[in-house]
């Protein structure tokens, strides 16, 4: 596979997760490339402006060949 799959493939990924987050009301922001996508969530504030992301999630290609995810914590 080349790098571009395996972008495709964990952002679909993170997409997945994305969505409920979205519903929370959350903002959410993917990047990354290859074998290293990251997806931040955050809060709004009142007036609309983001605070600094809360979570962020590293997806990441397994031994395997599956994709792994994992919690970073800052």
């Amino acid at each position: 596979m080349t790098e571009t799959d395996y972008t495709v493939l964990m952002v679909r990924e993170a997409l997945k997760e994305a969505r409920d987050y979205i519903k929370l009301g959350r903002w959410v922001r993917i990047n990354g490339r290859g074998p290293n996508v990251r997806m931040h969530v955050g809060r709004f504030n009142s007036d609309g402006s983001k605070q600094p992301a809360i979570l962020t999630l590293s997806y990441y290609i397994t031994n395997d060949g599956d994709i792994g995810r994992e919690e970073l914590v800052f």
